[in-house]
């Protein structure tokens, strides 16, 4: 009995020797609590020349993540079924930023054109986008979009098209809405077109989600 107190006590001993301090304690949390960096949301790519054995982007798109759950994972390329597809437009050619007759002065949330041109920098703050056009053309133009608030059900950014043509250097950009901590995961981009034309190139990045710990 004697013994099974001695061993007690010198476990007791023993612990508290390898507990860290109060200060110690106090550099973990700092080191472990605070913001930290999520993952980028997903990017699907449907296009007509998509090789079905060995699906590849097209030559003039490339698509960069921040930060992906594990490489290949985010990036989603299939045929496209675009073709398929009747659209009904209500407007003509449509343009957006190019200093031409056709500009609208704001992008809205949901659009059918036979022709949209989008040229210029923007920041687009809807929750979801679809475009439905023939054809779509950028041109020299940054694309921003952050939407407003959070509805994560309804995030996503998509454009229809049966051809898409791009002249110039154009980006588009995706990130989650801002959060108190961080922000949220980015919309899933959905580029589903028929050929890809033009001499221009689009890069495509999708930002991580940012989220804060706290110890």
């Amino acid at each position: 009995m004697k013994s099974k107190s001695i061993l007690y006590a010198l476990i007791s001993l023993t612990l508290a020797a390898c507990a860290p301090t109060t200060e110690e304690l106090a550099d973990i949390k700092k080191s472990y609590s605070g913001p930290k960096v999520g993952i980028s949301g997903l990017v699907v790519v449907r296009h007509a020349a998509v090789n079905r054995r060995s699906p590849d982007l097209p030559k003039q798109i490339s698509v960069e993540f921040e930060r992906e759950s594990s490489p290949g994972n985010h990036l989603i390329l299939t045929g496209s079924l675009v073709h398929l597809r009747n659209f009904s437009a209500n407007e003509g050619i449509v343009s957006f930023g190019c200093n031409e007759d056709t500009d609208i002065t704001q992008l809205p949330a949901k659009l059918t054109v036979d022709t949209l041109k989008i040229c210029g920098k923007h920041k687009i703050e809807h929750t979801s986008v679809v475009i439905n056009a023939k054809t779509v053309i950028m041109d020299n133009t940054t694309l921003e979009f952050i939407p407003h608030k959070t509805l994560q059900l309804e995030e996503q950014i998509e454009f229809i098209s049966d051809e898409f043509l791009i002249e110039g250097e154009n980006n588009i950009t995706i990130q989650g809405a801002a959060t108190a901590g961080g922000r949220e995961l980015a919309p899933t981009l959905y580029l589903d077109t028929g050929p890809v034309r033009g001499a221009g190139h689009l890069k495509v990045y999708s930002k991580a989600s940012i989220y804060t710990v706290k110890l």
